[in-house]
C-alpha cells in the first residue's frame, strides 16, 4: 500500500513527497476517479438501453403475431354470438328449476332465509368467472387488456340491470305475481343512488373508492336484515 502510494506521488523518486507532488498526485487521482465513474455510468446506461430495446422488440413481435392471425369476420362474430346465446338460454331453462329447488332446500335445512343465500352465496358462484378473468386481464398491465376488463365489467352490469331485471319484472307482471320485497328494493335503490352520486362527480377514480364500493355490499345486507327482522318491514 505504501509502495503504491509512493509510486503515485513521488514523481522524482527521491523517497520524499513534496507539497507540489502531493497536490499533483491528488489531482491525478480525482481525475481518474471521475473518469472511472463516468465509464461505469455509461456502461450501465448502455446495458439498460439494450435491455429496454429487447423488451420493445419482444412486444412488437407479440403484436405482429397477434395482427398476423386472421381476424373473424362480422358475420362469423354474429353467428358465434347467436349460437352462444342459444346455448345460454337452453342451459338457463334446463337448470332454473333445479337451482331454485336447491336454494329452497338449503335454506330450509340451514334455517337461513333464501334471500341471503341468493344474494351472498349465489353471486360468488355465478360471477366468479368474471372476477377471475378480470383479475387476470388487469394483472397483465396493458392498455388493451385493461380495456377488456372494463368492457367485461360494463357488460356484466348491463346484463344484470337490463336483461335480468327486465325479464324478472316481465314475469312478475304477466304472471300476476305478488311483489313482497319492499325492504330489499329500498336498499338496492339506496346503494344505486350512493354509487351514482359518487360516479357523477368524478371521471378518475382513486383506489380508495373501491373500498367504498365493496363495503356497500355488507352494509346493504345488514340494512335488509334490520328492516326485515328488527323493524318488521317486509
Amino acid at each position: 500500500m505504501v509502495e503504491h502510494f509512493m509510486q503515485e506521488y513521488d514523481t522524482d523518486q527521491n523517497n520524499q513527497i513534496t507539497v507540489e507532488e502531493f497536490l499533483n498526485g491528488t489531482e491525478k487521482w480525482c481525475k481518474d476517479l471521475k473518469l472511472h465513474s463516468h465509464s461505469n455510468i455509461v456502461e450501465k446506461r448502455d446495458e439498460a438501453e439494450e435491455y429496454l430495446n429487447d423488451l420493445i422488440s419482444l412486444e412488437q413481435e407479440e403484436e405482429e403475431e397477434a395482427e398476423g392471425e386472421n381476424p373473424p369476420t362480422k358475420s362469423q362474430i354474429i353467428r358465434k354470438a347467436i349460437f352462444l346465446l342459444i346455448i345460454g338460454i337452453v342451459l338457463a331453462a334446463v337448470f332454473a328449476d333445479p337451482l331454485v329447488d336447491a336454494v329452497n332446500d338449503f335454506s330450509t335445512a340451514s334455517y337461513i332465509p333464501s334471500f341471503f343465500i341468493s344474494f351472498v352465496l349465489l353471486p360468488f358462484a355465478s360471477n366468479s368467472n368474471e372476477a377471475v378473468s378480470s383479475i387476470l386481464f388487469a394483472a397483465r398491465k396493458k392498455k388493451k387488456n385493461m380495456s377488456l376488463t372494463y368492457s367485461q365489467i360494463y357488460g356484466g352490469v348491463t346484463m344484470n340491470n337490463t336483461m335480468g331485471l327486465g325479464i324478472f319484472l316481465a314475469v312478475v307482471y304477466f304472471r300476476g305475481l305478488v311483489w313482497d320485497f319492499s325492504s330489499e328494493v329500498v336498499i338496492v335503490c339506496l346503494v344505486v343512488i350512493v354509487m351514482g352520486l359518487l360516479a357523477s362527480f368524478r371521471r378518475i377514480f382513486p383506489t380508495w373508492m373501491a373500498g367504498i364500493a365493496l363495503i356497500l355490499y355488507p352494509i346493504s345486507l345488514g340494512l335488509v336484515a334490520i328492516l326485515d327482522y328488527v323493524v318488521g318491514w317486509e
